[in-house]
């Protein structure tokens, strides 16, 4: 007989008992996202046929993207921008970017870069979510000599039960991941950093379910435009709504999925530029924002053969000019740097 998941029933399921939580419905918009990911999820590799080094730049991206997102969302105010400058090495200002969110951030790139890298080794047990937790946290996390050595029974159980429905596959993983995403980040098993772990190990079951295109798009950037809509819905209760969850979670999933294949089309349609005009536009995508006088000098073109290319740019919608004078920028057209 096969394992029901306790929190997304089939129909013929008896009732759940007063004391539980609600139960998730599997809706027609549910099915609906659901089909739409796993219809990307096949077509993700001749979609993401780009040079290698291509891949590794929207990866570099995305991974700015979502620290930036996951500080904003733990309530914290910072760019995507700042911190994109800051992972690279580069000197920001502390007003720019408080000391706090640089810890954040760096601890959340540096699992999301063990992740990216290492999940087919990373099997999905409790160890290796205290381990993950450990990392994402570094030299940032408060000492807390009441916190238990091991997880608690619910958090361990959890971490067993979803790893061995997904083995077993009697249920969709999509709905399996979203509902652990719902129940771990309700049972907050740390005494800290429990909704930026919960992301990461959402991540990481996407992976090792073969949502490999997950490594290259922010779900978390999508999570945060998502999230005030299931907290209104949800009442901002203690108890987690299930159904709203997972339809939040599958917007997200579909709102990074179409970001992704647009930044896709871009990068196609930039291939079929010149060279020295795909070396102006990659110049931008690495800084996010970029002036005349930066892209000179990472360049090396001279200013009045540089303006006349950047007009062609602007004026076939590859770039966005911003300002007049010496104050004008460049952007990439659609990229949704905060």
């Amino acid at each position: 007989m096969q394992k029901q998941h306790p929190h997304i029933i089939a129909e013929d399921t008896p009732p759940a008992s007063p004391e539980s939580r609600p139960e998730s419905t599997v809706t027609h918009e549910v099915l609906n996202l659901v089909a739409a990911n796993d219809e990307f999820k096949g077509r993700w590799e001749s979609l993401g046929q780009l040079l290698p080094v291509r891949l590794v730049a929207l990866q570099r991206v995305a991974a700015m993207e979502s620290a930036a997102a996951t500080a904003r969302l733990a309530g914290f105010r910072c760019t995507d921008r700042r911190v994109g400058e800051y992972l690279a090495g580069k000197s920001v200002k502390q007003a720019d970017l408080s000391l706090n969110v640089r810890l954040i951030v760096k601890g959340y790139n540096n699992v999301l870069k063990l992740v990216h890298s290492s999940y087919p080794q990373i099997a999905f047990i409790e160890n290796h979510v205290r381990q993950l937790h450990d990392l994402m946290l570094g030299n940032t996390r408060t000492v807390n000599p009441q916190e238990p050595t091991e997880l608690s029974l619910d958090a361990a159980q959890l971490i067993k039960d979803t790893d061995q429905l997904l083995r077993e596959g009697p249920l969709h993983p999509l709905l399996v991941i979203a509902d652990f995403s719902c129940r771990f980040r309700s049972i907050k098993p740390f005494s800290e950093g429990n909704n930026r772990l919960t992301w990461l190990l959402s991540r990481l079951l996407l992976l090792r379910s073969g949502y490999s295109f997950v490594s290259y798009c922010s779900l978390e950037h999508f999570i945060e435009k998502t999230l005030p809509e299931y907290e209104k819905l949800s009442g901002n209760g203690d108890q987690p709504n299930d159904h709203h969850w997972l339809v939040m979670f599958l917007k997200a999933m579909s709102g990074a999925r179409a970001d992704l294949t647009a930044r896709i089309e871009h990068e196609k349609e930039v291939l079929k530029l010149a060279n020295p005009y795909r070396e102006i536009i990659r110049v931008v995508q690495e800084h996010g924002r970029s002036t005349i006088s930066r892209i000179m000098e990472s360049t090396g073109v001279n200013r009045n053969t540089l303006k006349i290319r950047l007009r062609k740019l602007v004026g076939e919608k590859y770039l966005v000019q911003h300002g007049s004078g010496k104050g004008t920028y460049y952007t990439i057209q659609g990229l949704h740097l905060q």
